[in-house]
């Protein structure tokens, strides 16, 4: 490498590295054996010719950084709201499971207290309603659980221990526990004879908290199934997001007729939205 050349190299690291910094795309520089920190930008120093004049800009050429490809949007079915009584079920509204919050769309809001979980449990008809606690697990909605000591005291009439029945005791309270690894995924996704079963893998969609088995994916395209193409309508229709297949949507009334066919309260008030 020609000392005119190293000078050119070292010009366009030093102008590129904000870029670099920005889009977080740091390279493995300096992590020699000794652990180093300093950044060592593989281009040797030419002090032999300190006195020669750097290149112009015009010498050098013009490389435009890549542009970041955006997110696929993920477009989904909810129900529109400007206050939290548009979402209200029953006439319970305001209490658990019938709490809402309003950001644009209605999301459930969970419980608000133990005591809250009690009253649940009991109109219920629940075993041991006083052992109901109002609990969030993983970064999840808080929901009213019940006690536990080990895992099979969340569900003693069932096996439990697999994916998707099964249950954690965290705390003294029984949650929904997701799944293992991919392993486990492609394992449960084969023996249902699901659609690319050996493509499936252990995630938490959108931060969800719960690690779940999906589909994973680059494009829509490979989420579709052969006997369901085209997949442009609901329950059939699906995007790619963070590399695992997504429900998706393309209009309000596309929405409407699948939450009336499925059954799903409010259904005339379905909406497809990005979120």
């Amino acid at each position: 490498m020609t000392d005119r050349w190293k000078r050119m190299m070292r010009k366009w690291i030093t102008r590129m590295m904000p870029f670099v910094l920005a889009t977080g795309l740091v390279p493995a520089w300096g992590c020699g054996g000794n652990g180093g920190g300093e950044v060592d930008l593989g281009v040797d120093t030419p002090t032999e010719q300190e006195g020669a004049p750097d290149p112009t800009d015009e010498d050098l050429p013009v490389e435009a950084p890549e542009e970041e490809i955006p997110a696929e949007p993920l477009l989904a079915c909810v129900i529109p709201c400007s206050v939290e009584t548009e979402c209200c079920l029953t006439a319970a509204c305001g209490t658990y499971p019938d709490r809402w919050t309003c950001s644009g769309a209605c999301e459930l809001a969970g419980c608000s207290g133990n005591d809250e979980c009690v009253d649940w449990a009991t109109r219920r008809g629940f075993p041991s309603p006083e052992t109901y606690t109002c609990r969030a697990y993983a970064g999840a909605v808080p929901r009213c659980v019940s006690s536990c000591s080990v895992a099979q005291d969340c569900c003693p009439a069932e096996d439990c221990g697999s994916y998707p029945s099964r249950r954690v005791c965290d705390g003294g309270s029984c949650f929904l526990g997701g799944c293992l690894d991919d392993v486990e995924c492609r394992t449960w996704a084969a023996g249902n004879a699901l659609f690319m079963a050996d493509s499936y893998v252990c995630r938490q969609p959108l931060g969800s908290g719960l690690s779940v088995c999906a589909q994973s994916c680059v494009t829509a395209d490979d989420c579709c199934p052969p006997d369901r193409a085209p997949c442009t309508t609901l329950p059939s229709h699906f995007g790619c997001r963070d590399g695992i297949c997504t429900l998706n949507c393309s209009t309000d009334d596309e929405c409407r007729q699948f939450a009336t066919a499925a059954g799903y309260p409010l259904a005339d008030r379905y909406a497809c939205r990005d979120i």
